[in-house]
C-alpha cells in the first residue's frame, strides 16, 4: 500500500502522542511501565495499559500482550488506522524509551529507541533516536 501525506501525519501525531504521556509518566515516577495508544481513522486515540498489580506480570508478557492487541486491532478492525506502545528499555546502561509503530499501511513494525537522562530541574533530555531492528 503507498503511504500518503495524511498517513504520515497519523503516525507522527501517534509518535507525538505516546512520547508525550511517557515524558509525563517519567517526570511523575522516573520510570514507566509498558503502554499503548490505538489510533482510529478520524485521528482519536484510545489508551492501552496493562496492570502490574497481577502477581503473573512481567514487562515481556505485557509487551507481547499489547503488541499482539495492536497488531489485531491494525490488521483487522477496519475503524483503526495505527497503534503504538512504549516500554522504558536500557541501552548501554543507559535509559531509553523504546517506541513501536504500526499502521495499516506500513510494512510491519517499525522500532526506535530515543535515549533520555531526567535532568535535576525534572526536564528531560533526550539524545539522538537509533533506529531498531523491523519487529515481527
Amino acid at each position: 500500500m503507498e503511504h500518503t501525506l495524511e498517513d504520515t501525519q497519523k503516525v507522527e501525531r501517534l509518535k507525538n502522542q505516546l512520547l508525550g504521556r511517557v515524558e509525563t509518566l517519567l517526570k511523575d515516577d522516573d520510570e514507566f511501565l509498558p503502554f499503548g495508544l490505538i489510533q482510529d481513522a478520524e485521528g482519536g486515540f484510545r489508551l492501552l495499559s496493562i496492570s502490574d498489580e497481577d502477581d503473573e506480570y512481567t514487562t515481556e508478557k505485557a509487551v507481547k500482550s499489547l503488541k499482539a492487541h495492536i497488531d489485531s486491532q491494525v490488521s483487522n478492525v477496519k475503524e483503526v488506522h495505527s497503534g503504538g506502545f512504549c516500554q522504558d528499555f536500557l541501552i548501554n546502561d543507559n535509559d531509553a524509551i523504546q517506541l513501536n509503530l504500526m499502521s495499516k499501511k506500513s510494512e510491519g513494525w517499525i522500532s526506535v529507541y530515543l535515549p533520555y537522562f531526567i535532568q535535576e530541574d525534572r526536564s528531560i533530555e533526550y539524545g539522538q533516536i537509533i533506529m531498531g531492528e523491523p519487529m515481527e
